[in-house]
């Protein structure tokens, strides 16, 4: 019961916009692993914002640090889903979900490639993260405020 949207996602800029956080993602870590040494924080904005190279072996913002593994399992899974699956994909979440495509796939190249997952934006008052956890939590608010929208639909109709 969606209403029709006016724009279409084309298959390329899904799988563009995907390649671009991955490349993001990567380019920030390969900056931040070739220029700041593990355990050192910078401040860019002081008090505020820093770069603090750490690295986990677990989920966005260090959760399940012991399930390497599962997680590992978890990301090639994802991303075999939504390739996949892409043309079931509502076009609502279609940008959802080529970030989270991106974000996990980043995750997956630090996990297989080293082991842990380099993570280097710093508030202090949150967890240190990096561009995929970013990317993948973008698309979890973006699918919030879409199945909101649905509802809301849904609901006015009646």
């Amino acid at each position: 019961m969606t209403k029709k949207y006016r724009y279409e996602i084309p298959t390329t800029i899904f799988f563009l916009t995907a390649a671009a956080v991955l490349l993001l993602d990567q380019l920030t870590k390969i900056l931040i692993r070739q220029n700041i040494p593990t355990g050192v924080s910078v401040p860019i904005i002081p008090k505020i914002l820093f770069l603090s190279h750490t690295t986990n072996t677990g989920a966005s913002f260090s959760l399940l640090t012991t399930y390497s593994f599962l997680l590992t399992s978890v990301a090639i899974a994802v991303i075999l889903g939504i390739i996949l699956l892409y043309k079931k994909i509502p076009n609502e979440y279609k940008l959802s979900f080529a970030l989270i495509l991106g974000g996990t796939a980043g995750n997956l190249i630090d996990r297989l490639w080293f082991g842990t997952v380099t993570d280097f934006v710093d508030f202090r008052i949150w967890p240190i993260f990096n561009v995929a956890d970013s990317a993948i939590t973008l698309a979890a608010i973006l699918l919030i405020i879409a199945v909101f929208r649905e509802e809301k639909e849904i609901y006015t109709k009646s």
